[in-house]
């Protein structure tokens, strides 16, 4: 056995016809083809049913298509073995909160926070479900911090590409 073959795989390589549904299924829902999204997913989920962007972005797919009883099901799938994902755990969250079911939202949210407290955009969820429990100052702070980190996240990545942004003096 090689070292190769004692790493575990959480998300085995596909085959190029795999690879190429996968192409077909992210266009579709970037493009708001969303049945047609869910038939490529779940193509590529008949193959290797634990391919882990599969099982996200469909659920995201049933998400948006107001199945929220399949995009939990596949949410909780990859969370079944990876717990600690925030972006699962966000995108859950959000099931919860179309559901208005504001109390699983925010463990959701809150446990996202646990594990990445620089996760924004589960502070930016949190600020909504906030706003519709009428804690609005709660939800306030929350859009803060979510809307601080996005901007030195967004600076962070344009430096990266070599633009810097040149300290103003006080």
């Amino acid at each position: 056995m090689t070292a190769a073959d004692s790493t575990p795989n959480v998300n085995p390589s596909t085959d190029e016809e795999s690879a190429g549904i996968l192409i077909e299924a992210q266009e579709a829902l970037v493009q708001g083809r969303l049945v047609e999204s869910i038939d490529c997913f779940s193509r590529v989920l008949e193959k290797n049913p634990s391919h882990q962007m599969a099982l996200f972005s469909r659920g995201t797919a049933f998400l948006r298509n107001g199945q929220f009883d399949q995009a939990h099901a596949d949410f909780n799938q990859v969370l079944s073995t990876h717990p600690r994902k925030e972006k699962i755990l966000c995108a859950r969250g959000n099931v919860y909160m179309v559901q208005e079911n504001f109390e699983k939202a925010l463990e959701d949210f809150n446990k996202a926070l646990d594990y990445n407290p620089q996760y924004a955009t589960a502070y930016l969820n949190r600020a909504i479900v906030f706003d519709r429990l009428g804690e609005s100052e709660l939800a306030e702070e929350d859009r803060e911090v979510g809307m601080r980190i996005q901007k030195q996240m967004s600076h962070a990545y344009l430096e990266t590409q070599g633009i810097v942004f040149q300290q103003t003096p006080n």
